[in-house]
């Protein structure tokens, strides 16, 4: 955000950013609004006169149009922008943090959520976007390469 402090002071224009804020509840064992002063993590913007696009991390068609007005803002008005994607970490924030303990109503939720790349799959398949061969493959590949 130092840039962002900075962007309206002459001479240190970067006309304009694009800030992306993965929001995924880092200190989720604390409830929210015992945490912080600010509602969520994008609010830092609104401090500089930033605008703040809040988007869904489950939505991909949602984090796209986001991603696409911010291009839009920062090539039409050579200013920052903040996307703060709304999401949550699947298997807690360190190896000592286990979320379902901590936060258990939240994560009965999340554990019945279907992960979005399997949505995102599932659909490009459904619209004949993409061939069940092609989407094997990629995932043997990509798991070889991790393994």
């Amino acid at each position: 955000m130092e840039n962002a402090m900075m962007s309206k002071l002459p001479g240190y224009s970067s006309n304009g950013s694009i800030h992306l804020i993965t929001n995924n509840l880092i200190g989720f064992t604390a409830q929210q609004g015992s945490q912080s002063s600010s509602f969520t993590a994008g609010d830092i913007g609104r401090m500089y006169d930033v605008p703040v696009i809040s988007v869904n991390g489950l939505d991909i068609h949602s984090i796209y149009q986001a991603v696409v007005m911010a291009i839009e803002w920062r090539t039409r008005y050579q200013e920052d922008i903040i996307i703060d994607l709304q999401c949550y970490r699947l298997h807690g924030h360190n190896q000592h943090d286990e979320p379902r303990f901590t936060n258990p109503v939240m994560y009965r939720s999340v554990d019945e959520l279907v992960p979005l790349q399997d949505r995102m799959v599932e659909e490009l398949l459904a619209d004949e976007i993409l061939p069940e061969n092609f989407v094997k493959t990629v995932v043997e590949e990509q798991n070889t390469e991790l393994s």
